[in-house]
């Protein structure tokens, strides 16, 4: 079991803020304030450039999913796209 301590959002829309997978370990009253799922209806978050994946839950029905809201990109990412940039100019270069 993977206990979800969350904050509401909206009607039937909570924001998850921690997740944590020894809820046996909690006491009775932060266990009463999760929402228990199985480990296994954990969604798997998508990699997406310059997105940061936020975790949902419907409290009432206890369905998953993930918002990406946008975050600035890292070292690497921004290499890797002057990289890019930079190939596909030398192509247009050699082409002309």
């Amino acid at each position: 079991m993977i206990g979800l301590f969350h904050e509401p959002v909206s009607e039937g829309k909570d924001r998850v803020t921690v997740i944590h997978y020894k809820p046996e370990r909690l006491t009775a009253s932060r266990r009463e304030a999760t929402i228990l799922i199985e480990h296994e209806a954990l969604p798997k978050a998508e990699s997406r450039l310059g997105k940061r994946a936020v975790l949902y839950v419907n409290p009432q029905a206890k369905d998953l999913w993930y918002e990406y809201e946008d975050r600035p990109l890292t070292q690497e990412e921004l290499l890797a796209e002057i990289s890019r940039k930079m190939d596909t100019l030398i192509d247009t270069m050699r082409v002309g």
